[in-house]
């Protein structure tokens, strides 16, 4: 799994990865928002991270893909709490049920290494 660290609010980092996978060819679906789950259920929750009484992280799952490849579609985890928000690139699926191709795909990996150096830089 890949991870990384970006020194950034989870707002500024998940506007940065769609945007800088958009201009990299990549189509990207929202398959998990938690604080969306959480409201459409009429719930909160306690942090167990970091013991606040309401959570305030916010975590999203994206299903990452280049146009026409929908059966490489890997996923992209981002958690997020006050400065900081984690990107997490775990091994690729399949939707379409058959084995995924073995790797990560090399021009996400590019992708994500722009988002680092968008992320890591203040704002204008």
């Amino acid at each position: 799994m890949v991870g990384l660290q970006l020194n950034c609010p989870f707002d500024r980092a998940i506007a940065a990865t769609e945007s800088v996978l958009a201009r990299h060819g990549f189509e990207v679906t929202y398959t998990f928002d938690l604080c969306q789950a959480l409201h459409a259920l009429g719930m909160s929750c306690s942090c167990p991270h970091h013991g606040a009484e309401e959570c305030t992280c916010n975590y999203v799952v994206l299903a990452v893909h280049a146009p026409g490849e929908p059966q490489r579609s890997q996923r992209i985890l981002l958690h997020g709490h006050g400065d900081s928000t984690w990107l997490s690139l775990p091994a690729p699926v399949s939707d379409q049920g058959q084995p995924p191709e073995p790797g990560v795909d090399p021009r996400l990996v590019r992708a994500l290494a722009v988002v680092l150096g968008e992320t890591d830089r203040p704002l204008a």
